[in-house]
């Protein structure tokens, strides 16, 4: 039950703040292109606009797919779309915490996945950057080199003290 109300928070505050951080501008804008475009290339604004630092669409791919539903029945108006965007990028977040949860719940108990979602539930920004960049930044450690030499240090730092194990990092 808790975990249907930090659901329902999340969507008030997709709701609420329907607009984008400058951090996912491009992913955004790449959900945009996919959904209104498809494969035709030549429309993405990649192509039309000089400037536009060439990325990857991998990491909007997903949560473009979770909301073509939504376009292709329905035909909401571009502002709509975009709360939707950001309902479905909502989604997957909430279903990774869900995993979290039940991974806390299934190593130290009931109670303390309880009082984790209450936790997650009062505090403002970890609900809020949830709905907003969690997928995406994960995408820019894949995706963009930069970002994943900044990582380096943490994983060699979390396989030093056995976090992780490498036998989970190669199997994905």
């Amino acid at each position: 039950m808790e975990s249907i109300v930090l659901y329902a928070v999340g969507l008030l505050q997709v709701w609420f703040t329907p607009y984008a951080k400058v951090e996912e501008s491009f992913n955004l804008q790449a959900c945009h292109d996919l959904l209104y475009h498809g494969v035709n290339l030549t429309k993405y604004d990649h192509f039309e606009f000089p400037g536009v630092v060439p990325r990857t669409f991998l990491g909007a791919l997903p949560v473009a797919l979770l909301s073509s539903p939504i376009l292709h029945v329905f035909h909401p108006s571009k502002p709509v779309m975009q709360i939707c965007v950001r309902s479905s990028l909502w989604t997957l977040s909430f279903l990774a915490w869900l995993y979290l949860k039940r991974t806390i719940s299934a190593l130290h108990g009931r109670d303390t996945s309880v009082w984790f979602t209450v936790v997650s539930i009062v505090q403002f920004h970890v609900v809020f950057y949830m709905v907003v960049i969690s997928l995406l930044s994960f995408s820019t450690i894949v995706f963009r080199g930069d970002t994943a030499v900044l990582f380096a240090p943490i994983l060699v730092t979390m396989l030093a003290m056995r976090q992780v194990h490498m036998h989970v990092i190669a199997g994905g």
